[in-house]
């Protein structure tokens, strides 16, 4: 008996913890949109390696269920074979830890202990093997088939002793609370955040402060100079390592198929983009290949041709994140698509953008409550900063937004919120008619909804303007 779960080649393969997660959800087509939508920044721990910003353990990835069990629970070999099996026919494809010592085609068969993870996705039960990807002897990540008896040596040795842990990972297409299909809708404010924490070299670990605490590690474009730091230790001890090099090159062929995605999804001219991204990757591909030279014949001129031409990339590559960051703002406006991307003071809002997107929206009813959405989420100082600049808009804008908050419910704890708002308006503006309006609707949501502190609230900002 034969069954193999479909895998596809992973976009990213610099290492095997991003590249089995995403072999699997990306054999399906509707987690495309999602990737497209992430893996954008780049990060280092260390001076010496660099890894694409990534949702770190598997349960965090979507579509993904993983279950964990402990292999020292088998009373004999066979019965791991067994539950391997059982896994797989339950769709699940099977992670865990060997000793590559007993893994043909690996570089360390038969030669050294090394401990490393696989995955396995099929098994023959006829022929006694298992499909599984990996690693190969040559340093590629092939998809290749393994002994039964070599996964049960490799799994079950006394020096497996930190990781006795197999994790089964299913693809799911439902939640199982309400049993809703899962989806993930391309997302173009995301992609134009993580360009804007890259191009800025901004720490990503802070927008996942809920989860984690924020690390320290060196991000964004910056990572370059961890490249610099690989040729500088080369230079004395004739070691290079290929994974930094090979990292920055898989980077730049998923920025240019993301930009051919973005061509079709946005249906815009990026054709120069992709000129430029085109560039970029042959360029690193230059880099990673001169770093495997290097590896094989140690030749000095070969580091400062790696050097020259990493002082020739990073700037073209700048350019082009800054241009694609304009050139996607410019198409959230055009194509209805509120982007609130701020800074941590908010300085960096561009309030012609949001404006001009907002003053569009007005034009349609409908969008009512969006504008209200995206107004009651801006800073008073944006708006000010705003409203100095072209009165008469943000006037328009803020009267629908006066207008959508009649036609809410309205709560005593997000009242409060509301009143604050509207206080900071309030000093910022010196328009009278529109602080009249805004006394209105105060005055209007107290009686409505019965709520003192919106009363109390009218009658302070009233005693405000007496004293002005």
């Amino acid at each position: 008996m034969q069954k193999i779960l479909k895998l596809v080649e992973p976009p990213v393969k610099t290492y095997q913890f991003l590249a089995y997660p995403l072999s699997i959800i990306l054999a399906n087509k509707e987690a495309w949109p999602w990737f497209y939508s992430n893996f954008i920044q780049l990060y280092s721990t260390n001076k010496f390696n660099i890894t694409i910003h990534n949702h770190g353990e598997f349960d965090n990835y979507p579509w993904l269920s993983v279950t964990e069990w402990e292999n020292e629970r088998f009373a004999c070999e066979r019965q791991l074979i067994d539950s391997i099996i059982k896994s797989v026919e339950n769709e699940n494809y099977v992670y865990l830890f060997v000793d590559e010592f007993f893994i043909e085609n690996t570089t360390a068969f038969q030669k050294d202990t090394y401990i490393h993870d696989i995955l396995i996705h099929g098994y023959d039960d006829e022929k006694s093997i298992f499909y599984v990807s990996g690693f190969t002897k040559n340093g590629t990540y092939s998809f290749y088939t393994v002994s039964f008896e070599s996964i049960m040596k490799a799994t079950l040795t006394e020096k497996l002793t930190l990781h006795r842990k197999v994790t089964l990972l299913q693809y799911k297409k439902y939640r199982y609370d309400n049993y809703t299909y899962l989806s993930y809708h391309f997302d173009l404010n995301n992609i134009v955040e993580q360009l804007e924490d890259y191009l800025y070299n901004r720490n990503s670990s802070l927008r996942f402060r809920m989860n984690q605490n924020p690390n320290n590690f060196l991000y964004g474009i910056q990572v370059y100079n961890v490249l610099r730091k690989q040729i500088e230790r080369a230079q004395h001890t004739n070691n290079m390592g290929v994974i930094p090099f090979h990292c920055i090159y898989e980077h730049k062929l998923i920025m240019r198929n993301r930009i051919q995605f973005l061509k079709e999804k946005l249906s815009v001219n990026l054709d120069i983009f992709l000129i430029w991204a085109n560039e970029l990757l042959n360029a690193t591909l230059i880099i990673r290949n001169l770093t495997l030279k290097y590896e094989i014949t140690n030749d000095k001129d070969v580091l400062t041709a790696i050097k020259k031409n990493i002082e020739e990339v990073e700037p073209k590559e700048y350019r082009l994140i800054v241009r694609l960051i304009q050139k996607l703002k410019e198409s959230l406006v055009t194509q209805n698509t509120e982007y609130l991307s701020f800074g941590n003071d908010f300085s960096d809002v561009d309030d012609t953008l949001w404006l001009e997107h907002l003053v569009n929206l007005s034009k349609d009813k409908d969008n009512y409550p969006r504008i209200y959405d995206i107004i009651a989420n801006l800073p008073a100082e944006v708006i000010q900063k705003a409203y100095i600049r072209d009165k008469s808009r943000v006037i328009i804008v803020i009267t629908i937004f006066l207008e959508s908050m009649l036609e809410r419910k309205w709560k005593s704890a997000h009242i409060e919120w509301f009143i604050e708002k509207c206080e900071r308006l309030c000093c910022l503006i010196d328009e009278q008619d529109l602080k009249n309006l805004i006394y209105m609707n105060l005055q209007k949501i107290a009686e409505m909804n019965d709520i003192q502190y919106a009363q109390e609230a009218y009658s302070r900002l009233l005693q405000t303007e007496t004293d002005l």
